[in-house]
């Protein structure tokens, strides 16, 4: 309640509404309200305010075990309500949706656990941008509002209720409910012979054919002869009658708990049948069905009759899963094992803390396990490893009949007659082995006589330079070589002397889209496909060297003439030498460089500028992001695409939707917040300062030839100067 409604005076909590028929489950309250100048509510005219009641156990603080909303007419400062006609507050206890739990004033009141219950009352100011406060102190519901657990009796006194105060059949199962009287509420030896009517038990009551002597002990009964089900002279301490009918049929003797609410046993729990001998019948048979559709039956028919069968039918019916047979074999998925353990249509999964599979006879064992610690099973383990191993002989892996695949001997020593495969990789793997072909010493094969084409490496002991060559091999065990490593580390492609760490001989055309690039003559500005470059080497990424030769030979090129240096004079003069740094400093550094601008450059040069697709840091700032849809008011446009990276990713995403002050991308983003860096243009430009210090050497070459010139100019005016000096001192 705000500050404003101070004051709230009780003027009554009558018991409950006028005497009905039934206890009626609503509570009278009126009060009276005042500002916090004392000015009651509604003095000048009646007004509606919103009015919130809550029962509390205790009389400050604490969670509201009730709640509910009324709108109120206050007048003069007074109000009159019924509490327990108001609406549920959503998501707290009370009446009606969308309160949950419901809750009803009466449950409140007679489920109470403590001794005292507490309304608070909350009344609406009228100021929407205010939060209202309860008012203070929450007052204490007394004797009057307990009137309503007059539907509940807490306790009844010893003998309070006697068969004077109980008409004749008052009490009948419509007045117990269900479960109402059990064992925990009659006191042993609480009913005795006086307790029950003469001839309230009767032979109707009781079938006393059947009834024999039972003995009590404890809560227990017992017999000491056989008892029979369906025999009339049982031979054993429980006999069953044989079972009758089909396996399609439930059967009508033997045990069998069921549902009570499905007696034609579809339903049944439990199911045995014994001496079975109709057609179709089983011998023995145990049957459980806990999902009352399908359920499992164990036991043998005249089909098995040889076996212990397990089927998923509770009334033996087929769809076998299981069969254990006289010879002790077991079948998975099938009832005909040939073996002592046989597994049909299925998956076997060794499961446990340290899982291993044995296979042992009286001297040897072979292991398959997985290490669950380092050396588990071998000294060479790791934790996870798979483990196979023979504990006494070799371990041989072949396909098909006939000689071994690969051997692994007692020595731990690897041997194969023949190792094919489409790719191998081994952390460790040493092949040895003579050859009068491959006389050069270890090496490792591939198909080796399956034909030309065959790949295999060479680890070549001596003459040719030594190393390892990768190459193929014919059927007539012909080696062409491909690649050598050289034993002096160099690595030669297509030469079998390479003259550098990399050697790469010979070149293939291919065609490739080119933007630029630079041989004898400069660069060149191509951007398009080329299909008549012959290449050695191609790099998906960039090549670094301090330094790279191109060839410039004359004989190679179709010489136009010479370039006029004083048009390269005067355009070299026009290029600006510009003081700039770099907007990402982060990475490029925060240093001072004095280079060009592109753009002014290709004004004056346009041949030493080039144009690709690159990013501008034009945004440059960091957002929150949130399934792709990015915090921050830019100018960007759907189909725009623009660099984002955070901790994990960094890439150039299209802009696939804008909205107020976000734009959304498909950027697989790892943090709350990423940087946005700036768009994609595809105009971005770049200098070619090669092109431009070319054109250096020819204007330096032009500045050269005038400064030729003036000196022979100089020379011609410093004689004629002489020369006339010289005719000046003579006259004299």
């Amino acid at each position: 309640m705000k500050a404003e409604l101070a004051i709230l005076v009780l003027l009554s909590s009558a018991p409950w509404v006028a005497a009905q028929s039934t206890v009626p489950k609503l509570m009278s309250y009126q009060g009276r309200v005042t500002d916090s100048a004392g000015v009651a509510i509604g003095s000048t005219a009646a007004v509606n305010r919103a009015v919130a009641f809550r029962l509390y156990s205790v009389s400050s603080g604490g969670t509201a075990s009730y709640n509910e909303t009324q709108t109120v007419t206050i007048s003069g400062g007074e109000f009159s309500v019924l509490i327990g006609n108001g609406t549920g507050l959503t998501g707290l206890p009370g009446p009606t949706s969308p309160a949950s739990p419901l809750k009803t004033l009466d449950t409140i009141i007679n489920t109470a656990t403590t001794s005292a219950l507490y309304l608070g009352i909350t009344v609406d100011d009228g100021n929407s941008s205010t939060v209202d406060a309860e008012i203070s102190p929450r007052q204490q519901l007394v004797t009057g509002a307990y009137s309503m657990r007059s539907l509940m009796a807490e306790s009844v006194a010893s003998g309070a209720v006697t068969s004077t105060m109980l008409g004749a059949n008052s009490v009948d199962t419509n007045q117990l409910a269900a479960n109402a009287i059990t064992t925990a509420k009659i006191k042993d030896g609480s009913v005795g012979a006086d307790d029950i009517g003469g001839a309230a038990i009767t032979s109707a009551k009781i079938d006393t054919t059947t009834v024999g002597i039972w003995t009590p002990s404890g809560n227990n009964i017992y017999r000491n002869s056989n008892v029979g089900i369906g025999v009339t002279s049982p031979a054993a301490v429980l006999e069953l009658a044989a079972r009758t009918g089909t396996t399609t049929t439930p059967a009508t003797n033997g045990l069998r708990v069921y549902n009570s609410t499905n007696s034609t046993g579809n339903n049944a729990v439990l199911a045995a049948a014994v001496a079975g001998s109709s057609a179709g019948s089983p011998f023995v048979s145990l049957a459980l069905d806990l999902t009352g559709s399908n359920g499992w039956s164990i036991g043998a028919d005249n089909v098995d009759s040889d076996k212990l069968v397990f089927k998923n039918s509770w009334d033996f019916a087929s769809n076998a899963k299981m069969a254990i047979d006289v010879a002790g074999n077991v079948g998975i998925g099938t009832t005909a094992p040939g073996y002592k353990l046989e597994v049909s249509e299925g998956n076997v999964n060794i499961k446990n803390t340290d899982p291993y599979l044995s296979i042992t006879d009286s001297s040897a064992q072979g292991l398959v396990g997985v290490a669950t610690t380092a050396g588990k099973f071998s000294t060479s383990s790791v934790t996870n490893d798979l483990v196979v191993k023979s504990v006494v002989g070799k371990v041989i892996l072949q396909s098909g009949n006939g000689a071994a695949g690969i051997i692994i001997d007692t020595s731990n020593n690897i041997s194969t007659n023949n190792l094919s495969a489409n790719s191998l990789s081994a952390s460790y793997l040493a092949a040895r082995g003579s050859s009068t072909t491959h006389s050069q010493g270890a090496y490792l094969e591939w198909n080796k006589n399956s034909g030309d084409g065959s790949t295999w490496l060479l680890n070549q002991k001596g003459g040719g330079g030594g190393g390892i060559i990768f190459g193929e091999v014919s059927t007539s065990n012909t080696v062409t070589e491909r690649m050598r490593i050289h034993s002096n580390g160099f690595v030669g492609i297509g030469t079998t002397t390479p003259l550098a760490p990399l050697h790469v001989s010979g070149s293939a055309l291919n065609t490739f889209n080119l933007q630029y690039y630079l041989d004898s003559n400069g660069g060149h500005d191509y951007s398009g496909d080329r299909s008549d470059f012959a290449f050695s080497i191609v790099a998906d990424g960039y090549v670094r060297a301090p330094a790279y030769h191109v060839t410039s030979d004359e004989r190679i090129k179709e010489v136009i003439g010479v370039s006029n240096g004083a048009e390269d004079l005067a355009v070299l003069q026009s290029i600006e030498i510009t003081d700039y740094s770099f907007k990402d400093k982060l990475a490029m550094g925060s240093q001072i460089e004095k280079r060009v601008i592109a753009q002014q450059v290709e004004s004056v040069y346009p041949t030493a500028v080039n144009l690709d697709r690159g990013v501008i840091p034009d945004i440059f700032k960091k957002a929150g992001v949130e399934v792709g849809w990015v915090r921050l008011a830019t100018d960007l446009k759907v189909g725009e695409r623009v660099r984002l990276f955070d901790s994990e990713n960094d890439a150039v995403q299209e802009v696939l939707e804008i909205r107020g002050g976000a734009f959304r991308t498909g950027f697989p983003h790892q943090d709350a917040e990423v940087f946005v860096y700036g768009r994609e243009v595809d105009d971005f430009r770049s200098v070619d300062y090669d092109a431009i210090a070319m054109l250096n050497v020819s204007a330096t070459q032009q500045l050269s030839k005038k400064l030729g010139e003036k000196d022979a100019l100089i020379a011609a005016l410093e004689a004629r100067l002489s020369a006339l000096e010289k005719r000046m001192s003579d006259a004299k």
